[in-house]
């Protein structure tokens, strides 16, 4: 986290998600139970419905609309809002141990 106040153009993960870990939702994919045992292992959570809790919204294969990612885009701003990420994200946290930067090529979902 930048703690000198200057912005580095890139968005921070905002001090409530580093703080309570990652919850996580998937939506058009199902979410193993041995990936969510891997992500108690870095304090994250993966739940079943959307809430303002959620940190990151992991989309399954195509782009889709659903109620799920929906609801994330209502609640995107500029300082906060749901991560929408791809599962490589997840799998490479869950290597890490850690909750990994959501701007690195290929964990975003929405990226070209």
């Amino acid at each position: 986290m930048d703690s000198g106040g200057e912005s580095s153009g890139k968005a921070a993960v905002p001090e409530a998600v580093a703080e309570r870990g990652a919850t996580i939702l998937y939506t058009g994919i199902e979410c193993s139970a041995a990936t969510k045992r891997n992500v108690k292992k870095f304090g994250g959570k993966v739940v079943d419905k959307f809430s303002s809790k959620v940190t990151h919204l992991v989309l399954g294969g195509t782009f889709k609309r659903t109620i799920k990612l929906l609801c994330a885009l209502a609640t995107c701003t500029a300082n906060g809002g749901p991560f929408i990420v791809d599962e490589k994200w997840v799998t490479a946290s869950v290597r890490a141990g850690k909750a990994l930067d959501e701007d690195q090529k290929g964990f975003s979902a929405t990226s070209a």
